[in-house]
């Protein structure tokens, strides 16, 4: 499992890596509410509060932004992954 305290890991110097910056980002964006006062890889959705719609406005953001496809079998338990589980995701279709 990808655990990886990534605002731990960006203080120390070292760069993050793009696809990384991008699904924060995303993850930041909607988070209307400000569920979780930070959002690193090992953050689980569920702890965002989103409901289904907001589930699919984070996929399809996802998919646009990295001009991806994510099925609807892959998208399955989205509220079971953590951030850093997307960031795997997007890795290996970037």
């Amino acid at each position: 499992m990808f655990i990886l305290n990534i605002l731990k890991v960006y203080r120390k110097g070292m760069k993050m890596n793009h696809v990384t910056r991008e699904v924060l980002d995303i993850f930041r964006e909607c988070d209307l509410n400000e569920a979780v006062e930070k959002i690193v890889a090992s953050t689980p959705i569920s702890d965002f509060g989103f409901d289904s719609l907001d589930e699919v406005e984070v996929i399809i953001m996802l998919e646009d932004r990295f001009d991806i496809v994510i099925m609807d079998e892959e998208a399955e338990g989205f509220r079971d992954k953590t951030v850093g589980d997307v960031v795997k995701a997007v890795k290996k279709r970037t």
